[in-house]
């Protein structure tokens, strides 16, 4: 049975929105430049992680960023009559919201980065119309099947640090309510303005309002990419394969290098404090840096380049 009040559709939004969260998660990784790297042991040290670091392109962001900036819309109109005071209501609202220049823009990445994005219609303090651009990361909608366009429930979830709250807006065919929930926040995600836990499913949240009848669906639109994928998606194995390419070039570069030098010296039998040393067991305190952050030599061991 379908649900029906916001109460109801509230545990069902959230379970969805939480199974997306690994996908569109490993996809933010790949927009921001973070594409993942290639499986380390957990000693692995810093500048080794910064070399790997170094040999990734972005390239799943100019993927998507060279479509987006082609999808550029000229502006609104209601029917035939573009001197009729719906359409300059109408296009009041397209230019306080500022849709042309940021919030259509913000949409077309989320549509092509994540498949899915969302449009928001609200009613703002002083009872104007507001548009937002929502991410999948924070939004989720239940839609027709034969119409994937077309909301039959939504919410949209967001964190209010300085009230340490979470707040959840539910709608339904009927109208909305909406929902809360005491969090702690942690510093450092308040500086990176990114929910670090971000599951909206649990059992601990408050209806905030009661629940607001006003016979109207969902004021969300759906966009989906063709397919249901991102622009880039299908091509994670191939960008993944042109950063492993270039960090081997990079690795037999600095390799080759390393191989022009001559080390002298022998290795110590002391240390500084006269204590004998037992290479055998040999730590890594004993490695200092040797021009690269690949590269390494033992305490006492002089390095030469020819």
């Amino acid at each position: 049975m379908i649900p029906v009040t916001p109460a109801e559709w509230l545990p069902v939004l959230t379970a969805r929105l939480d199974a997306a969260q690994p996908r569109i998660s490993l996809l933010r990784r790949y927009v921001d430049g973070d594409a993942p790297l290639p499986e380390m042991g957990k000693n692995v040290r810093a500048s080794w992680q910064r070399f790997q670091r170094q040999s990734r392109v972005n390239l799943a962001t100019k993927i998507s960023s060279s479509l987006a900036e082609r999808l550029i819309p000229n502006g609104i109109d209601v029917g035939s009559n573009t001197d009729s005071d719906v359409v300059a209501a109408a296009q009041r609202i397209w230019r306080d919201n500022r849709i042309k220049g940021v919030v259509a823009k913000e949409a077309t990445h989320h549509m092509l980065n994540y498949a899915t994005s969302y449009m928001t219609a609200w009613v703002g303090d002083n009872g104007h119309a507001v548009i937002t651009a929502d991410s999948p990361e924070m939004m989720y909608a239940a839609t027709d099947p034969l119409q994937p366009w077309k909301a039959r429930a939504a919410i949209r979830w967001w964190r209010d640090s300085d009230a340490e709250t979470d707040f959840a807006i539910v709608w339904c065919q009927i109208g909305w309510q909406l929902f809360s929930r005491s969090v702690w926040v942690n510093p450092a995600e308040v500086v990176e303005r990114r929910i670090r836990n971000n599951r909206a499913s649990s059992d601990q949240w408050d209806a905030a309002t009661e629940f607001v009848i006003t016979g109207e669906g969902p004021p969300v639109v759906v966009l989906n990419n063709p397919l249901g994928m991102g622009e880039f998606e299908p091509h994670l194995d191939t960008i993944t394969r042109i950063n492993a390419g270039i960090l081997e070039r990079r690795v037999t570069s600095a390799m080759q290098a390393w191989r022009q030098r001559a080390l002298t010296g022998g290795l110590p039998q002391k240390d500084a404090e006269g204590n004998d040393i037992d290479w055998r067991r040999c730590s890594s305190r004993r490695l200092v840096r040797c021009g690269h952050p690949c590269w390494y030599r033992v305490v006492g061991v002089r390095c030469h380049r020819y």
